[in-house]
């Protein structure tokens, strides 16, 4: 019995050191942020968006953390002209973790991080743009230049006072309201991809 008992807790010691021993599945890598800015050329702009992280009140080109996925916007520009829409932020996911190479020796290597996706909205009297940037910087592009140049200009032109104030107002409107049908010739579809994702970008003149 004694002989048994000490084979046993031998059995029970080897056992041990194997699970104690036996590596374990990196961690998966964390999903990047989706990141958006929302600028414009003239003010007063006022804002509003259904994403329930963006900001009631935010600054002019700056970058807020927001949600992945669809969200619903309006805003109205200096002009009086109103805008409603829809855009679509995506996001690139970690990658999973590894399985250890050597299972009795060391864990698994962790998975990488997903890298950060930045959108730009710029929303202008005459419509919007969803721009990709990289989260680094942001880089020259002839057709936003041109839009923000016409847009100065269609400003200078009309006689109004200018509006320096780099902070938005809050646009009091219920988004459910309305919706867009692209099939409607008056609703503007711009689409694009950010990484290996779509988006894509709906908006309509309501006023």
């Amino acid at each position: 019995m004694k002989y048994y008992l000490n084979i046993k807790n031998i059995f029970l010691i080897i056992l041990s050191v194997f699970y104690l021993s036996c590596g374990e599945p990196g961690a998966d890598g964390l999903d990047g942020d989706p990141n958006l800015a929302v600028s414009w050329a003239v003010g007063p702009f006022a804002f509003s968006t259904d994403d329930p992280l963006f900001p009631s009140y935010f600054f002019n080109g700056t970058y807020y953390t927001s949600t992945p996925g669809g969200h619903d916007f309006a805003y109205e520009s200096w002009d009086g002209s109103l805008w409603y829409g829809s855009y679509t932020l995506t996001y690139n996911p970690g990658t999973a973790g590894e399985e250890p190479e050597f299972p009795f020796l060391e864990d698994g290597e962790d998975g990488a991080d997903g890298e950060d996706t930045c959108f730009e909205l710029l929303c202008l009297s005459d419509g919007a743009t969803l721009f990709t940037w990289s989260c680094l910087s942001r880089t020259t592009n002839r057709i936003m230049d041109e839009r923000l140049e016409n847009e100065v200009e269609k400003f200078e032109n009309s006689g109004m006072i200018l509006d320096k104030s780099l902070k938005s107002e809050s646009l009091n409107i219920e988004l459910q309201s309305y919706s867009l049908n692209k099939n409607d010739p008056n609703v503007i579809i711009q689409s694009g991809k950010a990484g290996n994702f779509d988006y894509e970008l709906l908006t309509k003149k309501i006023k």
